[in-house]
């Protein structure tokens, strides 16, 4: 999968006549996603589900950003460069939840659920129980009781 965004959502929140549909698509949307799985991608799944509403809306922000950045007045863009870079920190330090949207209605993804921890070290949801599989027989294979616990009680 991949960020859902299109130049008919593009052009319906930014001004951008003077561009070429093909341009939008072929340039500064394709760089924009590029940037925003690049950014993402230390801490959350990528690439992401079309559901994704947070990677779209930031894909199309980022276009934008780096189509405003091809004017002549090179401060123009601070601000909206500064406050992107700030909500993907954000979401890197799991101070905010990617959204996502489907048959189940509105979602959260947080980067601390993901498989590593800010260490850098290894990290699993199961690392605290005894592993399930071995090197024994397959017939010989038991799953901890204490994980088959948890999850029961995680479902209540």
């Amino acid at each position: 999968m991949t960020i859902l965004v299109d130049v008919a959502g593009f052009k319906s929140r930014f001004n951008a006549r003077d561009v070429s549909s093909v341009d939008i698509s072929d340039i500064w949307l394709a760089e924009a996603k590029g940037w925003v799985t690049e950014c993402l991608a230390e801490r959350f799944i990528m690439p992401t589900s079309t559901s994704n509403l947070t990677a779209s809306r930031l894909t199309y922000q980022k276009a934008w950003h780096l189509l405003r950045l091809r004017t002549l007045q090179p401060d123009d863009s601070d601000e909206m460069g500064a406050s992107l870079d700030a909500e993907i920190e954000a979401l890197m330090d799991g101070k905010k939840a990617m959204v996502h949207s489907g048959s189940d209605g509105v979602f959260l993804e947080y980067a601390l659920e993901q498989q590593t921890d800010p260490e850098d070290e290894i990290w699993s949801n199961t690392m605290g129980y005894n592993p399930t599989f071995d090197e024994d027989e397959a017939a010989r294979q038991i799953v901890d009781t204490d994980k088959i616990n948890d999850v029961r009680f995680r479902r209540k």
